[in-house]
């Protein structure tokens, strides 16, 4: 079973949410059908880089800033196109046999699994705003 995330309780503790707002955007994400931390971001209590900065914080992920990276094709290229597409990631490095990928949820244990079938490798995540 996946670990718990106490993402909101860094939130919290940096000053970026209050209880009242955690409580409101839990409340609508359960009558919506959302994630929470996407509630938060509708909402415009946190930016989508701070939730996922706090999440990538609470499950030991490394977080990246997509702004200034560039992905050589042919690590681009060890994902097909429509695999990379259908599961929202990206592959970013590939050392040994270890290809770490760009992903905005790190609980997604079966995209994670998916890949580690289709591919034949170790897949390692790091996190990213979508």
């Amino acid at each position: 079973m996946a670990k718990k995330l106490n993402y909101l309780g860094i939130l919290q503790r940096k000053g970026i949410l209050s209880t009242s707002q955690i409580a409101e955007a839990q409340e609508m994400a359960k009558s919506t059908d959302i994630r929470v931390r996407d509630a938060i971001v509708r909402l415009g209590y946190a930016s989508s880089e701070e939730v996922t900065k706090a999440v990538a914080e609470a499950c030991g992920r490394e977080y990246l800033d997509l702004t200034n990276v560039v992905i050589p094709p042919a690590i681009v290229e060890l994902v097909p196109e429509s695999v990379a597409r259908e599961n929202g990631i990206l592959p970013y490095q590939f050392s040994g046999d270890t290809l770490r990928i760009i992903m905005s949820d790190p609980n997604d244990i079966e995209t994670l699994d998916k890949l580690r079938f289709i591919l034949n490798r170790s897949i390692e995540p790091i996190l990213a705003s979508k």
